[in-house]
């Protein structure tokens, strides 16, 4: 069993922008020769799967994942395997740290709910800082994990196990583990990471870690190594087990990544366990000794060797002690049953058509609305139950649960029924596989009715995703109080501020004899008064904590009780302390402003403006 192990190749860690000050001259060629290094390897000893353990990026972006996903296509053409053939594991560097996730502040003593949110009940809720880590896996066809919860089967790219089936007979197990998980939280040490206890227990009692007689070798996959983890998942305290030994007793082998200081990879064997394999990154910089590793599992012995690689003026193998067993060419795994992958969806009339894109697709033959199974749900998936498989069968196309729960997925299929709608009768559509060609058609089909929301509101949702950077799920029903959030929302998103639903307790404040007579002195010229404060400002919408970050507050018209004034300060004396209020001249309103100051300022031209830096209470009403 052939595996290629890479890790920490950092694409866009070279881009200008961000001005590291390191020599990256031979990028290209570095990872060019590593391409023609594989595939010069002998037959017998090239790679039949490829393991990655991390930072494939530097900062989680769309554009070096599109550079990483040319080079990963060329390395798997080499190799003659397909994306079905690569697992990965997510690094620090794999997150895009623009994207709010988690909804809590988390600090590395927190282990209880630490342990909590790594359960598989809770581990989607960082998924919306992977989005372009998920496309990248979903573009390149990488085979998604899949871990169990509450019975059912669920579909991941960065947590779960895989099969993997070899053509000698034998099947290698993947666990995959996401020790980046809390790499947003401003209070968790970055050499303190958490590896997944729960997540480890949850496979022991499937089944699934120790692997039965069925599966001859496993491995696990995590970024960062032991010593970036935290205390806690080394050792035992209160009677919390380890879990990293409890890791090493449930695998054959342990792969790490984010090693950048040990350079040349290195193999440690543990007593009566697992070994771990710190891989080194495979590109940090020209002058790094950048480096990557193959590794050979025997079919007759439990047991791996490996043939460590590093690049000194070109690539070179150095001497390691490295059993290499020969084994045949591995075959692409065949399609079973009636799903399908990749697939387009065309619906069409004449010379106007309507698509959209179908990770996966299954048929059913017999009439039963079976439908894909809903969990295995990465981007897009569709389900689509034919009656018959005659000359034109009937069609129904629905979305999976989980799609329906994504406003963009959503959105796309409400235009899709829209769009047959309005062709009419004679509309057809196609199924078109990943080579153009037409697996199935149909004149005869309908669309599954899903969330009553029109295509108007999930259009203001989406905005506001893609505005704020964040990722939203659909609710059953849309509350009152949902739009005015929704509409404070867009306003700022707009204009850079909102008039509409701000309001502001009247609190009573203190002040000195010197902002006494000052507040007297304004007042006796000109009785109104402005209040602007700034101040963080969050908006809760369907659960999520929406950011509106150098948010300033205005409030007013107020105006003071000028005679009480002169009281106080007239009265004042060391040690007093005197308190104020505002009142109400007009119907109050408060500005949410983002830059675009002059149009707030412009409301209270006249006014007297009074800045305050502690906090004032805000609400969100309907004026």
């Amino acid at each position: 069993m052939n595996i290629l192990h890479l890790s920490d190749i950092h694409f866009g860690r070279n881009y200008p922008c961000y001005n590291i000050k390191e020599n990256f001259a031979k990028h290209d060629l570095i990872l060019q020769e590593l391409i023609e290094v594989i595939e010069q390897l002998d037959d017998n000893l090239k790679p039949e799967h490829i393991v990655f353990t991390g930072d494939i990026v530097w900062h989680g972006k769309p554009a070096e994942y599109n550079e990483a996903l040319i080079w990963f296509r060329k390395l798997l053409s080499v190799c003659n395997l397909t994306g079905k053939n690569i697992s990965f594991c997510v690094g620090n560097h794999d997150v895009d740290l623009s994207y709010n996730c988690l909804d809590k502040e988390y600090t590395d003593d927190m282990t209880t709910e630490i342990d909590d949110l790594y359960k598989y009940d809770n581990v989607y809720k960082a998924e919306p800082s992977l989005i372009a880590y998920n496309k990248f896996c979903y573009d390149l066809g990488v085979e998604p994990y899949t871990y169990p919860l509450k019975g059912k089967r669920m579909y991941s790219y960065s947590v779960g196990f895989k099969d993997v089936n070899f053509s000698c007979g034998k099947t290698l197990r993947i666990v995959s583990l996401n020790t980046s998980l809390l790499m947003s939280q401003k209070h968790i040490s970055v050499d303190k990471m958490w590896l997944g206890q729960e997540q480890i227990k949850s496979l022991m009692e499937y089944g699934i870690l120790p692997a039965r007689d069925e599966v001859w070798y496993t491995v696990a996959l995590f970024h960062h190594s032991d010593r970036f983890l935290h205390p806690n998942e080394i050792s035992t305290y209160d009677n919390r087990f380890a879990t990293f030994p409890m890791l090493l007793n449930c695998a054959n082998l342990l792969l790490c990544g984010h090693t950048e200081s040990a350079e040349r990879p290195r193999l440690n064997k543990q007593p009566g366990g697992g070994a771990i394999l710190f891989g080194g990154a495979t590109y940090y910089s020209d002058d790094h000794i950048n480096a990557f590793s193959m590794l050979y599992v025997s079919e007759t012995k439990k047991t791996m060797g490996f043939i460590p690689y590093v690049y000194e003026n070109g690539w070179q193998d150095y001497d390691f002690e490295h059993p290499r067993w020969k084994l045949k060419k591995q075959k692409d795994l065949p399609q079973t049953g009636d799903i399908y992958e990749d697939i387009t969806i065309v619906c069409s009339i004449d010379h106007e058509r309507f698509e959209i894109k179908s990770k996966y697709l299954e048929v059913t033959k017999n009439g039963d609305s079976i439908g894909l199974d809903n969990h295995k749900d990465i981007l897009n998936t569709y389900r689509i139950d034919f009656t018959s498989v005659e000359e034109n069968p009937a069609v129904k196309i629905g979305i999976s649960k989980r799609r329906a729960q994504s406003v963009y997925g959503n959105l796309e299929y409400k235009k899709f029924l829209e769009f047959s709608r309005k062709i009419g009768n004679k509309k057809s559509i196609d199924f078109i596989n990943s080579n153009q060609e037409v697996i199935f058609s149909s004149t005869d089909f309908c669309g599954e009715e899903i969330h009553t929301f029109s295509t108007e509101l999930l259009k203001k949702l989406y905005k506001i995703e893609e505005y704020y950077k964040v990722k939203l799920v659909l609710p059953k029903s849309i509350l009152d109080d949902d739009n005015v959030k929704i509409n404070l929302l867009l306003d700022i998103a707009d204009k850079g501020y909102s008039d509409k639903i701000i309001f502001c307790n009247n609190d009573s404040y203190v002040a000195d004899k010197h902002k006494l007579e000052k507040l007297y002195n304004s007042g006796i010229k000109n009785n109104q008064f402005c209040v602007v404060s700034k101040q963080p400002f969050k908006v809760e919408l369907f659960g999520v904590n929406i950011d509106i970050f150098d948010a300033t507050l205005y409030g007013g018209v107020y105006s003071i009780d000028v005679s009480d004034i002169k009281h106080k300060y007239t009265t004042f004396a060391d040690g007093d302390e005197r308190k104020y209020k505002l009142q109400n001249t007009e119907k109050q309103i408060f500005f949410l402003s983002k830059g675009d100051k002059d149009i707030v300022l412009d409301f209270f031209a006249d006014c007297n403006i009074l800045e305050f830096d502690k906090d004032i209470k805000v609400e969100i009403k309907n004026r």
